[in-house]
């Protein structure tokens, strides 16, 4: 499993809970979480969004708690120009 299979797992409980169930949410997205929700996070699911359209339930407000906070569509690697730092490439090619 990696970024994109645990981002489809968020959204899909996120369905649940707020398209389905109609629940207003508040998402707490700690370290490695914060690649998830960003990932996961489809403007549908916003509270406002919803309201706009008469649907009930939505996302009241992610919360990063100690996670790396990067606008929507960003990896963590594109604020330091894109190429991992060797460190890292490292322990990727050696998983």
């Amino acid at each position: 499993m990696g970024l994109k299979e645990d981002a489809q797992r968020i959204r899909e409980e996120l369905t649940r809970l707020v398209k389905e169930d109609g629940n207003d949410v508040i998402v707490i997205a700690h370290s490695y979480g914060g690649m998830v929700i960003n990932e996961a996070a489809n403007p549908e699911f916003a509270k406002p969004y919803r309201t706009e359209r008469g649907e009930p339930g939505g996302v009241l407000i992610i919360i990063y708690m100690t996670a790396y906070a990067v606008p929507i569509g960003v990896n963590l690697v594109t604020p330091i120009g894109g190429t991992p730092p060797s460190m890292l490439l490292e322990v990727i090619t050696a998983s």
